[in-house]
């Protein structure tokens, strides 16, 4: 019986573990672009004023708000070659390239800045297919000709490749915008103004949809007795939750999911372990009562 106690609280201790490193991976808010990307002027514009504030943020509007945002934005290159500066190894993966911040789209590593151009993370199992280590800090790789030098090493996602392209001769068209949200921020409103104040067809991607319960409460209208808004609120969960299901993901969201998956497993296992339990006790005490 105490191993099963012991069995049970490990497994709601790792399970609350995944889901909590799963969030971090995933907890800024991103963006899809409706059309074949976002307006590449635009977005020079915007990151010329967040590096010239040197704070990320942008002027403010006279009232004591920050009319700025901290942002990136990306796109993911899928089956591209990489190759280890002079000759080394190659591989075939996929980059996401990063105009801005990489800390937005990755948040639990280094966070290689536009002042850093020509920087990069990588996942251990590429570093080694590159350079045939691990230790590979200060390496250089190319990608379309050009050079990139090793920032850090994580371990996952293992195949990981995130390169600072702010000033690279010919960028792709990005087509997503992550922006970085603190603990508790409305992310329906935070996305929705962040569109509106930039004048941005864009559609929100949220993840949280598919492993959180908040969203229940973005259903609530301010009114309880308006229908409608409650069927208004439910048809456009629907269409975000069809949306994050079939929209392609990038490593880093994968592996978010990847963590959140187990740990609802986990706490499933939790559980019917504790039911399991629950009812062997409850039938012991029956036999006890019937040999009474």
């Amino acid at each position: 019986m105490a191993a099963g106690m012991i069995l049970i609280a490990v497994l709601f201790v790792i399970s609350r573990w995944q889901s909590r490193t799963g969030r971090v991976y995933l907890k800024n808010l991103t963006l899809r672009s409706e059309g074949e990307g976002f307006d590449s002027v635009w977005l020079q514009d915007e990151f010329q004023k967040q590096w010239a504030a040197g704070t990320g943020k942008g002027d403010g509007d006279g009232d004591g708000q920050e009319r700025g945002d901290t942002f990136a934005a990306w796109t993911q290159c899928r089956k591209e070659t990489v190759q280890a500066s002079g000759g080394g190894g190659n591989s075939i993966v996929d980059i996401t390239a990063v105009y801005g911040s990489t800390g937005c789209v990755f948040p639990v590593g280094a966070d290689v800045t536009a002042s850093d151009p020509n920087g990069c993370i990588l996942g251990r199992r590429l570093a080694e297919e590159l350079f045939g280590s691990g230790r590979a800090i200060g390496e250089k790789l190319v990608w379309r000709g050009q050079e990139w030098t090793v920032r850090e090493i994580v371990e996952r996602p293992s195949e990981l490749c995130i390169l600072q392209v702010s000033e690279m001769k010919d960028k792709p068209d990005f087509d997503r915008i992550s922006v970085a949200l603190s603990e508790g921020t409305d992310r329906r409103r935070a996305g929705e103004e962040f569109l509106l104040r930039h004048g941005l067809a864009g559609q929100l991607l949220r993840w949280d949809y598919l492993y959180e319960l908040g969203w229940l409460e973005e259903m609530i209208p301010s009114s309880w007795s308006d229908f409608d808004s409650w069927k208004e609120n439910f048809r456009e969960h629907g269409r975000a939750l069809r949306l994050v299901r079939t929209t392609e993901r990038s490593a880093v969201e994968e592996t978010g999911l990847t963590f959140q998956r187990r740990g609802r497993i986990l706490m499933i296992c939790g559980i019917l372990l504790t039911a399991a339990g629950l009812v062997a006790i409850g039938r012991s005490h029956a036999k006890k009562g019937k040999a009474g």
